[in-house]
């Protein structure tokens, strides 16, 4: 799944609808990859934003639950109606539980996706509060049943962060929105040396990545 932001020629972020629709048909041309498009911190009220931006159909968007409940669940229709799947940005077991309850209601369709996202600078939390912090999200989501999560960031935790849910049968997210330093430290250039990193990772621990269409398999698109 490759996770998209959109930015100008100058490189500024923009959520010029035209400029992600472009971006969404180059990936489309070049890869099957499923495509998930950024849209935090998308300005204006989200029934004249979303749809607009949402336009070039991507199979996934970020969705975000720190809104007031409202604020969400008109969210959650207008992705419903232009079939975008939300990918559910959970900072805390909260968040979780939120979620929940919206697929109850028929706000969200199963199988709900979240992104456990953790620190993005270094934290004074050590490893221990840490993985404690991972566990309790993950026991959070095995309690809603049909769901799948990936954690992303965790700042000088990111290591074990992934080493984790890899090791508990989750997935991760790289790139250079969540680090721009690899796993020894050293600065990275592109978002490419952290997938290669990621993939090194993944084999060591028994795992591998998915293929396409088992993706789409699996996530029942």
């Amino acid at each position: 799944m490759a996770h998209l932001h959109a930015r100008d020629e100058l490189g500024q972020p923009t959520f010029d609808p035209d400029v992600m629709e472009y971006i969404v048909r180059r990936v489309r041309a070049g890869c099957d990859a499923l495509v998930q498009v950024s849209t935090g911190n998308l300005p204006g009220e989200p029934a004249e934003s979303l749809p607009a931006f949402l336009g070039s159909r991507p199979e996934f968007a970020s969705f975000n639950l720190k809104d007031e409940p409202d604020k969400a669940r008109e969210r959650a229709e207008i992705f419903r109606r232009l079939g975008v799947r939300p990918v559910i940005e959970a900072f805390d077991v909260s968040m979780i539980r939120m979620a929940g309850e919206f697929l109850m209601e028929g706000q969200l369709p199963a199988p709900l996706i979240f992104e456990l996202v953790f620190e993005l600078e270094a934290a004074e939390r050590g490893p221990i509060d840490t993985t404690a912090d991972v566990l309790d999200r993950v026991r959070a989501v095995e309690e809603i049943g049909d769901a799948f999560w990936s954690v992303t960031r965790g700042a000088a935790h990111r290591g074990l962060t992934h080493a984790l849910a890899l090791g508990l049968g989750g997935w991760i997210r790289v790139g250079m929105e969540d680090s721009l330093v690899s796993l020894d430290g050293s600065v990275v250039r592109s978002s490419a040396e952290l997938v290669d990193e990621a993939l090194t990772l993944v084999r060591a621990l028994g795992r591998r990545p998915a293929r396409y269409a088992e993706a789409r398999t699996l996530l029942r698109l």
